[in-house]
């Protein structure tokens, strides 16, 4: 199925009136839109991170996360669940648990730059529905409200900057949590204007004392295979106890 659709992307569509910007392969949101009416999959091989804190490592195959251009400005975002294995050491046993991950929907209209300038900014609505199953995410329900931006800063330098205010609640009897995830970015070309280099400071502050904090270094690289077609390989860096020691990831995007 995949390859029917890399061949179908390369050879079956004309190229696209705007660069295809991809969400992946950094945590930034992207501040550009779909042009009106092109879909594009964006997929998630495989993703393995590991805990040290926790003596916890996970496993993720298949997310696919799906957008579709509804006005020139105006696109809409479905990311859907991965297949989710984990392993867990608690009082000297290994627990292991497997399932689906939860849904993510999202709108996002850029403000300005979409066609034009060095400075582009969008606004991004979401929310997570609780579709997760078999015990490997925590059945919540989660939204917020993302500001996201690209500047160039310098010749084929871009950087990327999102805030995200999000308010999650994990069970019903409980009240609403804030946290502010906030990341930066810095993006190159490194190889004939195909390969590009990506490196981002990522952090997710809980308001709560109780939940932890994470902090990641993350580094990814992107080939572009075609106008429509890219591939991503990355790993993010845990720079405190709570986050991940190491997460490494492979995906793929295509536009139509």
């Amino acid at each position: 199925m995949r390859l029917l659709l890399f061949l179908l992307a390369i050879f079956a569509f004309p190229a696209m009136a705007r660069e295809f910007v991809t969400e992946r392969p950094d945590k930034a949101r992207a501040a550009y839109t779909l042009d009106r009416g092109r879909f594009a999959i964006e997929s998630e091989f495989v993703n393995y991170s590991v805990q040290s804190e926790d003596q916890m490592n996970t496993m993720t195959f298949g997310g696919l996360f799906f957008r579709y251009g509804l006005t020139t400005d105006l696109e809409v975002q479905v990311n859907t669940n991965s297949f989710v294995r984990e392993s867990l050491k608690k009082d000297d046993r290994r627990e292991r648990a497997k399932g689906l991950g939860n849904t993510e929907l999202a709108l996002k209209y850029n403000i300005l730059g979409n066609d034009e300038g060095d400075w582009a900014l969008a606004v991004i609505p979401y929310g997570f529905a609780p579709s997760a199953s078999g015990g490997v995410w925590d059945e919540r329900w989660e939204g917020g409200l993302a500001l996201a931006t690209e500047v160039r800063v310098h010749g084929d330098w871009i950087m990327g900057f999102t805030i995200e205010p999000n308010n999650v609640r994990k069970d019903r009897d409980l009240d609403w949590q804030t946290s502010l995830i906030t990341s930066l970015s810095l993006s190159h070309p490194i190889f004939l204007n195909r390969l590009h280099g990506f490196i981002e400071i990522f952090h997710d502050e809980e308001r709560n004392e109780e939940e932890p904090e994470i902090t990641t270094l993350d580094l990814a690289l992107q080939y572009e295979v075609s106008k429509n077609v890219r591939f991503d390989i990355g790993t993010f860096v845990g720079l405190n106890p709570d986050a991940n020691d190491l997460e490494s990831f492979a995906g793929a995007s295509y536009l139509f």
